[in-house]
């Protein structure tokens, strides 16, 4: 048996024993692969942030085991984060702000609870439903600061369903707001969500359920994210009354996969949190449309119909 440590306060270039840790899990996976017999690799307490996916796809006949330090014990408080800690905020007015470079998030954990993405309510309901977006009385309209970052939530288009596409966007004329949607998404949405229920039917996503995504939607304790320059994101948080920039711990998730096992066998993980990762698939233009369960249309192949389900209802699928 072979036992390696890591630590955060360890350095890659330290042997990895219990007196001179690794610091990163990369270095000791590195050790471990090399190893010819069963390892053990102990992580002791602290956070561990990967800057990108820990993949491992070279099989090895030996065990290899990550296990908090003293798992069969106390257990030591591990965690493996995918997070990017926010330590610069430039306060405007009640806003912080922050430049994020590239990074692009739907999530936000604000000293260990997970606050809200900022949101309203759906477009006003005399909104006019087009084949490209909508359309909406000037008048009623509210004025987004950055359109182009702005997400539309479809929940329960289907009972079971919750479809999230992108604005590309908006054009303000004197009686009427036009909205355009992402493309191909959009089109894509009309052709699946076609629905027919107890009577009623429906053709199309319809008005969203949930706008989220835009500085003017903000309130306490929420964020949002400008994305309207390429590589300088600029995220912004509206703080709770007893939060300070200089104190606040903030945690902008990261990566969307923490580790990648392919063609791995002989590996295990005990006493470990995995923490703070994204979800960042809705960004594309196909957005993502939510069929039921892990599923979704990706626009490839056949839209296929099925007519009678249990002699209630048909729906269209991918």
């Amino acid at each position: 048996m072979v036992d390696i440590y890591i630590s955060p306060t360890g350095k890659d270039t330290n042997p990895g024993t219990r007196q001179e840790p690794f610091a990163t899990l990369e270095r000791a996976q590195l050790a471990a692969q090399q190893a010819t017999n069963d390892v053990t690799i102990h992580l002791r307490a602290g956070t561990y942030p990967l800057s990108q996916t820990l993949t491992v796809n070279a099989p090895t006949k030996h065990h290899i085991t990550y296990q908090a330090y003293e798992h069969d014990k106390t257990s030591e408080k591990v965690i493996i984060s995918g997070g990017h800690v926010i330590v610069e905020w430039q306060q405007n007015h009640d806003i912080w702000e922050t430049n994020i470079g590239e990074r692009d998030a739907r999530q936000l954990y604000v000293d260990g609870e997970r606050v809200e993405r900022a949101s309203i309510q759906s477009l006003p309901e005399n909104t006019h439903v087009t084949k490209t977006g909508y359309t909406v009385p000037t008048a009623e309209m509210p004025q987004w600061q950055t359109p182009s970052s702005v997400e539309l939530v479809y929940r329960g288009v289907y009972p079971w369903t919750e479809a999230r596409c992108g604005v590309s966007s908006v054009r303000h004329d004197t009686d009427s707001t036009v909205i355009t949607m992402t493309q191909p998404a959009f089109t894509w949405a009309h052709e699946l969500y076609n629905s027919a229920w107890d009577g009623n039917t429906s053709s199309g996503p319809g008005l969203p359920t949930r706008i989220e995504n835009d500085a003017s939607f903000l309130t306490p304790g929420s964020f949002a994210i400008d994305r309207s320059t390429p590589g300088q994101h600029i995220l912004r948080y509206a703080p709770r009354a007893d939060e300070d920039p200089s104190t606040t711990h903030v945690v902008l998730p990261a990566l969307e996969t923490l580790i990648r096992l392919t063609n791995v066998r002989n590996m295990s993980f005990k006493g470990l949190t995995f923490a703070d990762a994204t979800w960042l698939l809705p960004n594309r233009d196909q957005a993502f449309l939510h069929y039921h369960g892990s599923g979704y249309y990706n626009g490839t192949g056949e839209i296929n119909k099925v007519v009678v389900v249990e002699d209630q209802a048909w729906v269209t699928v991918p």
